[in-house]
């Protein structure tokens, strides 16, 4: 029998270990595990990757004292985090990278998200997935058409210059209230020495969104932090990314109600936490 052509795709089997998806996907997705050894290894590996992450922390709460351990200078950098989980870094440099992650936590963290995403992409080949439940995906990431077209969302353009980055335009509407850039680096984002940042707090009905935008190159990354009216973190709040309507990116907030974006190009993205209500448009310009 041949199960590979209606193999799911990793993203859905990772909502399915996570406990996203309803009863009638989560049975389908059972049904033919059973059946695919593909499917059945993947899920293996997925399900390694977050006991290794459960594991890792565990372990840094046990060497580091300190909860709300921020990274300093001698973090490894974003770089190096990602040699070490591909296993491309020399013997010596590996060396000195384990020797450091016996100590910081905030690297633990980075390398265990690092691993968890790289065991989501490996996979050789997309295969095609079954109308129905393609459909069934699709609804819980997007709303729907008549949502779309009457919802009105609060903007934000930033510009990407090598003089640094700037908030040049902004448009707020419920349940967005106000915007403010704090002029003080955000201490709690490990960058580079004279890489621009920019920070802003967004304040909602319902929550305060601290965002930390970093440059690079001619584009940027985020840093956003979710916390509540009580300046309470927002811990396991689905954040999705989209572009033109599809989904680029998806995650959790970690404990402290933190969720770092990949690498953003110049163009048009759209934020939504559906938890918060807070969904609003990043224009990124260089």
């Amino acid at each position: 029998m041949n199960t590979t052509a209606h193999c799911p795709l990793p993203l859905l089997l990772s909502q399915y270990l996570d406990h996203e998806v309803d009863g009638s996907v989560a049975r389908q997705i059972e049904d033919h595990v059973q059946t695919c050894p593909d499917c059945h290894t993947q899920l293996r590996q997925l399900e390694r990757a977050d006991r290794g992450m459960k594991a890792m922390r565990a372990n840094k709460a046990s060497v580091v004292a300190t909860p709300d351990h921020a990274p300093s200078s001698a973090c490894l950098a974003s770089e190096i985090i990602t040699a070490y989980v591909d296993r491309a870094l020399s013997r010596e440099e590996s060396l000195r990278a384990e020797n450091h992650l016996h100590t910081c936590d905030w690297c633990v963290d980075e390398v265990a998200e690092a691993t968890r995403m790289v065991v989501a992409l490996a996979t050789p080949q997309r295969f095609s997935v079954p109308d129905a439940l393609k459909q069934k995906v699709v609804a819980g990431w997007e709303p729907s058409r008549m949502t779309k077209t009457q919802k009105v969302i609060s903007r934000f353009v930033i510009q990407v210059a090598q003089r640094g980055m700037a908030l040049i335009e902004h448009h707020l509407a419920p349940p967005f209230l106000n915007v403010e850039e704090v002029l003080a680096p955000a201490g709690a984002y490990r960058a580079s020495e004279g890489t621009p940042t920019l920070d802003l707090n967004i304040k909602t009905e319902q929550a305060e969104i601290h965002v930390t935008s970093v440059q690079e190159g001619e584009g940027m990354s985020l840093r956003l932090t979710f916390l509540d009216l009580t300046q309470e973190a927002l811990a396991g709040q689905r954040i999705f990314l989209r572009q033109q309507g599809t989904p680029i990116f998806s995650a959790k907030t970690d404990p402290q109600g933190v969720l770092r974006t990949p690498h953003l190009e110049p163009g048009t993205y759209e934020i939504d936490c559906p938890a918060t209500q807070a969904t609003f448009a990043l224009e990124v310009r260089s």
